[in-house]
């Protein structure tokens, strides 16, 4: 398996124009339809790297959305299955690969993409997950900002937004963000 791009519409390309972020990095969830973007450039100016599946979180454990610290990254984790390299983005919520049997990183157990059936995590392909896991900054003083955004009219858009910016740059935007934790993984949602 790789991790390819897969049929991103213009609607989406377009999208992406419209944030900014301070480092080279935009990360787009769609949770409606479960869709990834990840864009470099620079803000209002993002050019598509990777467009892929995912799943998010079930209905009942949805994906966070809120302003979050960057966190930490690992190869591996699980009990009765193996998901393979995990980045963090809030607490036990990750980007991690669909779930294989224990130790294994050919058996699947769950490669279910597409649907709302995690604890959470935005689960990818193997290859998705380890581009993130080798790709996406990891620094001091980088956080990772996931919201709902707002359409015509007002109405939530399914898409979560996730870039990465340096804190030094924010200044006074840094005002009213309550808490931006480093939480330990222990064992991590899946």
């Amino acid at each position: 398996r790789s991790c390819q791009s897969r049929g991103l519409g213009d609607v989406y390309k377009r999208q992406a124009q419209n944030y900014y972020s301070d480092t080279n990095y935009l990360i787009l969830v769609n949770s409606k339809t479960h869709k990834v973007g990840v864009f470099k450039g620079s803000s209002y100016n993002w050019q598509l790297v990777w467009y892929w599946n995912c799943t998010t979180g079930a209905p009942g454990s949805p994906t966070v959305k809120g302003t979050y610290k960057v966190g930490s990254r690992g190869k591996s984790f699980g009990s009765g299955y193996t998901c393979w390299y995990w980045t963090q983005f809030y607490g036990n919520y990750l980007f991690h690969s669909v779930l294989y049997q224990p130790g294994s990183m050919s058996r699947i157990q769950d490669g279910r993409l597409g649907i709302s059936a995690s604890h959470g995590c935005v689960r990818l392909d193997i290859e998705c997950a380890r581009w993130i896991y080798n790709n996406i900054p990891t620094e001091p003083g980088l956080f990772l900002l996931i919201d709902e955004l707002l359409v015509g009219g007002g109405e939530p858009d399914p898409w979560l937004r996730i870039g990465l910016f340096s804190l030094a740059a924010m200044d006074g935007r840094m005002h009213g963000i309550a808490s931006l934790s480093l939480i330990h993984i222990s064992e991590p949602t899946r």
